[in-house]
């Protein structure tokens, strides 16, 4: 069990890093190391959370907030000091145990060229 763990965490923190070196101006939610291994939660600035979800979901599993938001930005991510635009703007990104460094790599690419070509647009 502690080796798996240890394996997300890895996973996890690479995921972090290929996506801080991709996009440097990300913000992490909450406490980089007091975290569960296979969790991921991000702010992304300067794109609208609407659109990078729409066209994230086809290359990326991933959410918006909790499981339980019902599509209202994250009341946590709030208190921690977001605004509704950033809270709005944010990924929750989870490993399993299945996941794969190539899988990782496609996701920071994947993310990365999203981000990248909606702040284009929106200029």
């Amino acid at each position: 069990q502690d080796r798996r763990m240890q394996r997300l965490q890895q996973r996890r923190d690479r995921l972090w890093m290929g996506l801080r070196t991709a996009l440097p101006d990300l913000l992490c939610n909450g406490n980089l190391e007091q975290r569960l291994a296979h969790n991921l939660n991000i702010t992304i600035p300067g794109v609208s959370g609407s659109r990078l979800h729409q066209h994230l979901r086809r290359h990326v599993v991933c959410s918006s907030g909790s499981a339980c938001s019902r599509g209202e930005p994250s009341h946590v991510l709030m208190a921690l000091g977001r605004s509704r635009q950033e809270a709005e703007a944010s990924l929750r990104l989870s490993l399993g145990w299945a996941t794969t460094e190539h899988d990782i790599d496609a996701a920071i690419a994947a993310i990365a060229e999203t981000v990248t070509r909606l702040r284009a647009s929106a200029l």
